[in-house]
């Protein structure tokens, strides 16, 4: 029997997905993003266990809603990709009953595992974080020479995906990261929607409530308008 370690479960998304969405928040990960509104669900020795049997049986009692409403089960996080070989009878059963399936990675795993979850994967939500490999690190603490992999065999399975951009100010809104960045999507032929995300603080809370020192100290949210101008400029359509 599979087992996820789960943080928490949200039966009515609109936000992670196409449709109405039965989202998983799985725990664990093994970025350290500067500026992550989901740090309760990084550590790998916390959540609650649950066979993919007990998620299977709740999305059986919401699939006519879902199907109603073009939607499906999407896996967030924490990081997904840790627990792919526990997501991958999951995915398929859910396949079954006619809902799509959907994963919110990072794509910084890239193992056999991974490519058999791909393949019962509808869609990939990439979030990427920073093009330059230098810099990705100092933001996340993890180089991205595997998120370039992973988007790479994206593309080469001919799977659709959207791409995810959390932009910060003077971290990764630069001319030259958004021209590079610019660079790879135009390239893309399964790209299917480009979300710029401008940084916000709602997640601070939760660095104080465990005591944590807040990597980007008081750093203002992004300006929304200026993240849609962004997003129109990289956007191939």
């Amino acid at each position: 029997m599979s087992i996820l370690k789960v943080h928490s479960i949200e039966s009515f998304s609109t936000l992670d997905g196409p449709g109405i969405r039965y989202v998983i928040f799985l725990q664990g990960c093994s970025f350290r993003c500067h500026y992550c509104h989901n740090i309760d669900t990084r550590a790998f020795d916390q959540g609650k266990e649950l066979s993919h049997s007990d998620i299977i049986w709740e999305v059986r009692r919401n699939a006519g809603y879902l199907k109603a409403n073009s939607g499906g089960i999407t896996a967030s996080g924490g990081e997904p990709l840790e627990q792919a070989e526990s997501l991958v009878p999951l995915f398929r059963e859910v396949k079954g009953l006619s809902l799509t399936t959907c994963l919110d990675t990072a794509g910084y795993i890239l193992n056999n595992s991974v490519k058999k979850l791909l393949d019962v994967t509808d869609l990939v939500l990439l979030d990427y974080k920073h093009t330059d490999e230098e810099k990705h690190k100092i933001l996340t603490g993890r180089s991205n020479r595997v998120v370039k992999e992973f988007h790479r065999y994206l593309e080469e399975s001919g799977k659709n995906y959207w791409i995810r951009y959390t932009i910060l100010q003077g971290i990764n809104d630069s001319e030259d990261d958004i021209s590079g960045l610019k660079e790879i999507l135009d390239k893309c032929h399964y790209l299917k929607k480009i979300d710029v995300l401008p940084y916000h603080t709602l997640g601070v809370h939760k660095w104080r409530e465990l005591n944590m020192d807040y990597p980007l100290g008081d750093m203002k949210p992004f300006d929304p308008k200026r993240a849609r101008e962004i997003q129109d400029f990289l956007s191939p359509w």
